[in-house]
Formats: structure tokens, C-alpha cells, sequence
């Protein structure tokens, strides 16, 4: 996973010209339905860059699972070209799975800056007729989603920014993706925003549709079935400098702890893994009704919830570990 994402940091670093990587916090959850991943702004520079942020991925690939070689054996075996999409080889193992180098390029993008609610991308929004919207820069127009998250797939077809992604297809960030991004920072460097943290832009999975699956979808209601608890890893740590702006934590931490946690009040969450961060984040989470458990102290909820002869206090048990994909196997990072 370290080597799929310090290559996904390398492309969107050579695309933008920045000179260094995001710094980019990983989180693995079960998203439910058909979602793969979704990515959010945490931090940005003295002039108003994005230089930090969160990217969450669903554990198992919205079920159909993880393809993780970052070379290109299975798309051709050649240099691959931005702005396509890149089908696997019909005897290659990224058949039917999803590609997670793809799925981290786009989530990195949005942290990036694409996305409306980023400000400085969103003054480049215009209205067109029917509602359509474009992010017009200088001499090029792009046209968006409704939402104005992603590129429109009918216009800027087998683009890395696209809304949806097929199994078994490869993409790499194109010239309009890296010319959208650098003239929103252009834009942030040159202007005055309040930059918007913490909302997240999602990319979902287009699943394909089996004769099982047709003959099971006379009920249309999607279950959610949250049976494994998130991770967190710092895949890296660029944010050193003392003039870099970084933004508050605290609705991000409730963010994520809140609607993954099924069932469990706020208050009452079972936080230890939170003990090695900063005091001021600590103390901001006390301030606001959460408990910071130490080490030997029992949570009440979590007791009668969980068997605790089920739980391996070092990582997860046999049982837990069933549930994520075999990419995620070799993952050291805190257990929330």
C-alpha cells in the first residue's frame, strides 16, 4: 500500500510541479454500497495551496476487491498515456478488480484542489445553459458534474477525474486535470479565500451487473453493514515548515469517528488511540464531550458491545482481518 501511494504522490507532484509530495493521511473503512474512496482538504499554505489531507478507502472495493501492481504489465506493458482509460489484459489478475493506484490518483486529486468546494477552483465555475457547469481558466473550458466535483465522463471521457470507474481500468492524471489544478492555485496565490476543510468528494464504483446479481435486485434497498472499525496511517509527514497554515482537527476526528462507529454515542467513544496526539487536539476533544480513555480504563459501551476474547490487542484478530483485502495485510497503523 506504501509503494501504491508514495507513486500516486509522485505523478500528481511531477503533473503539478510542486516541489513536495502532499502530505496525505490514509484512512481504510467500510464505505458500504458502491463506494471506493473519497478524499478531503486538512491543510494549506500561507497562500492558500492545498498541502494536506485525508483520503479514505473502502477495504474490500465496494466487494469486488483491490488490484495493487503499480507497473503496467496488465494494461499493455508500456508507458500509459494521461487522460484514457487503460483496460487490463482479458488473462491478467486486474480483471474485475479495481485498481487501487487509479483510485488513490483520483481521491490525491481532490485533495489537490479539485473540487467546488475548494474556493479558489470554485471562482473558475461558470453556469452555462441548462445548468451545466464549467471551470473556465485561461483559453480552456472543462465541463463538470452537477455537483461540480468531478469532470463530466460524457465530454471528458476515460479521464482520472471522472465521477465513476469501471473494474479492471487504469487511469492517469491528464494536461487538463494538471492545467485545472494550477490555475486554482494560481488563483489562491493571487487572491484572498476562506478556504473550506473537511468536505469530502467521493468516486463510486460502476459494478458490473452478473445474472445473479439481476435476479437478486427485486429489492433495491442497499444494506450497510459496518463490521469492521477504521484505521488510520501517516503515509507521510512533509508538513515541517513553521509558516505552513494548519487547520483545525477536531470536525474531522468527529467526522470520521462519528459516522463510522455505528451505534455509539459521541461521548462515549473509546479514543485511546488519540492519546499521541497534540495536547491542543486533545483538549479540544475534551472541551467537546469526548473521552480521551487511558490506558487501563474500560469504556462501558465498548465492553458490552464487543467479546473482548475476540479483540488482539496488537492488531486485528483472524476474524477482522478476513474482512479487508489482502493489500491491506501488512498495516502497523492505530486502530480506532
Amino acid at each position: 500500500i506504501n509503494e501504491v501511494m508514495d507513486e500516486a504522490l509522485g505523478i500528481w507532484q511531477n503533473a503539478l510541479g510542486l516541489e513536495q509530495p502532499l502530505d496525505i493521511q490514509l484512512v481504510i473503512t467500510d464505505l458500504g454500497g458502491t463506494q471506493l474512496g473519497e478524499g478531503q482538504i486538512t491543510a494549506v499554505d500561507e497562500q492558500g495551496r492545498p498541502i494536506a489531507g485525508i483520503v479514505t478507502l473502502d477495504d474490500d472495493a465496494a466487494g469486488l476487491g483491490w488490484y495493487s501492481d503499480i507497473s503496467t504489465t496488465a494494461f499493455g506493458g508500456s508507458e500509459l498515456a494521461g487522460g484514457v482509460a487503460h483496460t487490463a489484459d482479458a488473462n491478467s489478475d486486474a480483471v474485475g478488480r479495481y485498481d487501487l493506484l487509479t483510485v488513490l490518483l483520483h481521491e490525491i486529486g481532490h485533495v489537490a484542489g479539485f473540487t467546488q468546494t475548494y474556493a479558489p477552483f470554485e471562482s473558475h465555475v461558470e453556469v452555462g445553459v441548462g445548468g451545466t457547469l464549467s471551470f473556465v481558466g485561461s483559453g480552456f473550458e472543462a465541463t463538470l458534474t452537477e455537483d461540480g466535483l468531478h469532470l463530466d465522463e460524457t465530454v471528458h471521457a476515460g479521464d482520472i477525474m471522472n465521477a465513476t470507474l469501471d473494474p479492471g481500468v487504469r487511469k492517469l492524471p491528464s494536461v487538463l486535470d494538471a492545467l485545472i489544478l494550477q490555475t486554482a492555485h494560481e488563483t489562491a496565490a493571487n487572491g484572498n479565500f476562506e478556504i473550506q476543510v473537511g468536505v469530502n468528494a467521493p468516486l463510486m464504483a460502476n459494478l458490473p451487473i452478473t445474472e445473479q446479481m439481476a435476479a437478486n435486485m427485486t429489492d433495491p434497498a442497499i444494506v450497510t453493514q459496518a463490521t469492521l472499525e477504521p484505521s488510520l496511517i501517516e503515509v507521510s509527514n512533509s508538513l515541517s515548515e513553521l509558516n505552513e497554515v494548519v487547520l483545525p482537527q477536531l470536525n474531522l476526528a468527529l467526522n470520521h469517528l462519528n459516522l463510522k462507529v455505528s451505534g455509539l454515542n459521541q461521548s462515549e467513544l473509546d479514543l485511546t488511540v488519540l492519546e499521541d496526539l497534540s495536547e491542543e487536539l486533545v483538549s479540544d476533544l475534551r472541551q467537546n464531550g469526548v473521552a480521551i480513555v487511558g490506558s487501563g480504563e474500560t469504556n462501558t459501551v465498548m465492553e458490552s458491545d464487543l467479546d473482548r476474547t475476540n479483540l488482539d490487542l496488537l492488531g486485528f484478530n483472524e476474524q477482522i482481518e478476513a474482512g479487508f483485502d489482502d493489500v491491506f495485510s501488512d498495516w502497523t497503523g492505530p486502530i480506532l
